[in-house]
């Protein structure tokens, strides 16, 4: 319901090949799965991966109560891909070693899951990579890394997704999976109220 949001752009081989004239390669695919290389979304792009992948439907969001979907179609994804999806995620959170298991919670049982997710705003020349890339922390905070979060809860039957961006807040881990832990536990105890707690 909002006109003039930015065009994400998800790559392709042929769209490689004829913009730079390049073959694609193994790196290009792997590069692309864990969300770097070519590829360039939005947050509102983003949470609405994310409640695809948890719902597994064509949600679209909106800001229109009369646009709101009552009975969204299923995905055409095959249930064994989304399940390894929303699997993968849970372990981000839920499992030690997880990128953001520092900020797992069990709000009566129900938990989130989520991806992290930083996002470079400056380009590292090939120089600064031989003599050792400058941390984050000695940074002007304008050439700062952005940090992403992005989840759903609860994990055993989705209903709510998000995310948070920290502008020039560095990782996502450490900045905006602590954020969303805190959002989406106050979330689950106001649904768990009703409309008029």
């Amino acid at each position: 319901g909002i006109a003039g949001e930015a065009q994400g752009h998800v790559p392709s081989m042929q769209g490689k090949k004829e913009k730079y004239k390049d073959d694609w390669r193994m790196g290009d695919t792997l590069n692309l799965s864990i969300g770097q290389g070519f590829l360039n979304t939005t947050p509102i792009q983003i949470v609405t991966a994310i409640a695809r992948i948890a719902s597994g439907k064509d949600i679209h969001p909106t800001l229109l109560s009369s646009k709101i979907q009552l009975n969204p179609e299923l995905l055409s994804f095959n249930p064994m891909y989304l399940k390894a999806l929303r699997d993968g995620m849970y372990k981000v959170v839920n499992t030690p070693g997880g990128t953001a298991f520092g900020a797992r919670f069990s709000f009566k049982d129900q938990k989130m899951a989520g991806k992290t997710a930083t996002t470079q705003v400056r380009r590292i020349s090939l120089k600064e990579r031989e003599d050792g890339i400058i941390a984050q922390k000695d940074l002007p905070e304008k050439y700062r890394d952005h940090a992403i979060f992005a989840a759903f809860t609860p994990t055993n039957k989705p209903k709510f997704a998000a995310i948070i961006l920290v502008e020039h807040g560095g990782g996502g881990s450490a900045i905006a999976a602590p954020l969303m832990k805190d959002l989406l536990q106050k979330v689950l105890e106001l649904d768990e109220k009703g409309p008029n707690p």
